[in-house]
């Protein structure tokens, strides 16, 4: 239950977009001329500040603190990296990976990690590449679309049941427990501006593992006028940085961090 309305509620209160429709069509409709126009400025306002790509850059380093830098022991070579869902689904008709936003890196950073020996084993928690929905279970694909890629099948565990980054650390946990593994064996990966309330979501169940972020935003470098220029896309990456916010805020009051 609270997943659901967690979800609904996400709607109004992390979109930019959302605001900027509501203000425009508030604006346009409503009869007193002092309200259009602080309506409709309101939303010019939004624009120009949701567009912006500097601002929202610098928004996401700055949510992103100190875990811009991984705490990975030199040399040490962990036995699972977990990786917390919410990067990916999978496309049932062609049997590909479909990323959200720029969280590919989740996947692939954890195999470049294999890859380089620096972990035997990636455990997927909560993802839409291996948890099953309206009766289609999308792991087997997954599987086939690795093994495509190059890494076997014998390399991913899949945690399926959790829906919310508390659930990834209680249900993770409880699956490593189970295998005899300690925070001391495993890696915590996850996008940077989300790794704050990850790591206090499994301190909350005495786990304190190292951890690798990924989606680090770069700093920015040569800006000219063209850097100002309004992008939409700029628009949609709020809602990740508006969402963790919010996310940390509902965790605090819910006693979940």
């Amino acid at each position: 239950m609270f997943y659901e309305i967690a979800q609904f509620f996400k709607i109004f209160l992390v979109s930019p977009l959302t605001w900027m429709a509501v203000t425009l069509v508030a604006g346009l409709t409503v009869k007193s001329r002092r309200w259009r126009i602080g309506l409709l400025a309101a939303t010019g306002a939004m624009f120009l500040f949701f567009t912006n790509t500097v601002l929202v850059d610098a928004a996401k380093r700055s949510l992103s603190g100190r875990y811009i830098v991984p705490s990975m022991q030199p040399g040490k070579k962990y036995d699972t990296v977990i990786v917390l869902g919410g990067f990916a689904g999978m496309n049932p008709e062609t049997g590909a990976v479909t990323y959200v936003n720029d969280a590919a890196d989740r996947l692939w950073e954890a195999v470049r990690l294999w890859r380089e020996g620096r972990v035997g084993r990636i455990l997927i928690t909560g993802d839409g590449t291996i948890s099953p929905v309206n009766g289609y279970d999308p792991e087997p694909q997954f599987l086939d679309y690795m093994e495509e890629m190059g890494v076997p099948r014998s390399v991913f565990i899949a945690e399926k049941r959790a829906l919310n980054t508390r659930q990834n650390a209680e249900y993770s946990i409880a699956m490593l427990d189970s295998l005899g593994l300690t925070d001391r064996d495993c890696l915590l990966l996850t996008s940077a501006i989300h790794m704050d309330r990850s790591l206090k979501c499994f301190a909350k169940f005495g786990w304190h593992p190292d951890y690798y972020p990924t989606s680090i935003p770069a700093p920015a470098i040569g800006i000219t006028h063209r850097t100002f220029y309004p992008r939409w896309e700029a628009a949609t990456r709020w809602e990740a940085i508006i969402n963790e916010v919010v996310g940390k805020v509902i965790y605090k009051i819910s006693g979940y961090n």
